[in-house]
Formats: C-alpha cells, sequence, structure tokens
C-alpha cells in the first residue's frame, strides 16, 4: 500500500480506491515465496498505465457531469433526467471506479479458478499416494475421482473415509488370495490325502511266493 501511494500518487485515487488496487495487486504476487521488493514494484508499474488511463476517464466522467449540473435546463422533464444521470454516475464511482470494479471482478475470478485447480492437485497427490500400488483397483478410483466436485474440505474428507475402507477390503481379499496360493501343495493337487488301495489275495499270496 505504502509503495502504490508513492507510485500513484499524482493519478487523484482516494485510500479506498488505492485499497482496492493494492488487493489486487497483493494477489497477483506467488504466494508461494515471500514477495521482494523488486517484485512488488514490478507488479505495481505492470498496472499503472491502465491506472492512469483510467483515471483520466473518470475525471472526464466527472469533468461532464459538473458542466450538466452547472449549465441547467428550464424544462422539467430534461432536468428530471439529468438529475438521475449526474445520480447513475456518481453511485458508479462511490468509493470505485466502474472500470476498475470490472477489472478487480476479473481478477478475483482468475485467482477463484487457480485456487480451485490447486486444491484439486492437492487432493488427487494425496489420493494418489493412498492408492499407490493399487493396480486397477487405484486406477478406478482415480477414473471416479476426476468426474467428482466437492464443495466443501468435509465432503472430501468423507470421501477419503469411504476410500480407506475399500482399500482395507481390498488389501483383505489379496492377503486371502495369497494364503490360499502358499498352502496348496505342489503339482496342482486339491490338498487331500489319498488313501492307498488294498491288496488282493493274488497279489498278497505272489508277495508270500516271492519272499518264500
Amino acid at each position: 500500500m505504502a509503495r502504490l501511494k508513492t507510485k500513484a500518487a499524482s493519478f487523484g485515487f482516494n485510500v479506498d480506491e488505492l485499497k482496492g488496487i493494492a488487493a489486487v495487486i497483493a494477489g497477483n504476487l506467488d504466494s508461494e515465496k515471500e514477495a521482494t521488493d523488486e517484485d512488488i514494484d514490478a507488479q505495481i508499474d505492470a498496472v499503472l498505465p491502465i491506472l492512469k488511463v483510467g483515471q483520466q476517464q473518470a475525471q472526464r466522467i466527472a469533468k461532464s457531469v459538473k458542466t450538466t449540473t452547472e449549465t441547467g435546463d428550464d424544462d422539467e422533464g430534461n432536468a428530471s433526467a439529468t438529475a438521475k444521470t449526474t445520480q447513475k454516475t456518481e453511485g458508479k464511482n462511490d468509493g470505485e471506479p466502474e472500470w476498475f470494479r470490472t477489472y478487480r471482478e476479473q481478477q478475483e475470478k482468475r485467482f477463484a479458478a487457480l485456487e480451485i485447480e490447486k486444491t484439486t492437485s492437492t487432493r488427487k497427490a494425496k489420493l494418489e499416494t493412498m492408492l499407490k500400488d493399487t493396480g486397477k483397483f487405484g486406477e478406478r478410483i482415480l477414473r471416479n475421482f476426476s468426474r467428482m466436485k466437492f464443495e466443501k474440505d468435509e465432503d472430501f474428507d468423507e470421501f477419503m473415509t469411504d476410500v480407506e475402507t475399500d482399500l482395507e477390503e481390498f488389501k483383505q481379499e489379496q492377503g486371502d488370495v495369497k494364503l490360499q496360493t502358499v498352502t496348496k501343495p505342489p503339482g496342482g493337487g486339491d490338498g487331500k490325502v489319498k488313501k492307498e488301495k488294498p491288496l488282493t489275495d493274488d497279489e498278497i499270496k505272489r508277495l508270500v511266493d516271492g519272499i518264500v
């Protein structure tokens, strides 16, 4: 605010207007690092030409309104219309010029979109960490996430709780499958002990004759 006030002193902005401009400039600065004096000056210098043109336009409007008011009008209808026009113009420039209000609103929308994108990226990274090495299961959850919108952080937290529950069930199922694989006997058998077939009388006689 102090640096802007010095640079824009000749433009005739009031305190409220300067505060609004300073807020927009602050929003343009990189929030990931602490802004240096050079960063701040660069952002201020970037908007000074726009501020100069806008203030000149506001001054022309104010001068036009003042001229109309001083000239006056004997016709009651025209005088009433002039008064309405003057009130409308003054209302638009009350505390903040119309051109700057439009610029500020555009910047606010841009910042809101960037904030949504940043929040989505952060949430996706958190989800990807949870679903690491889960194969098709994780891919399916991430596809569903890309189609979803969360109005509040609480909604996303509830979604993550559901994913965590499903993930535990998935891991349990995977563990059961591995356990069955480990305990299954070699050769693909069914794990049952096979019973020996009893010998016939002829087989017993041949065995005895062989011993004798």
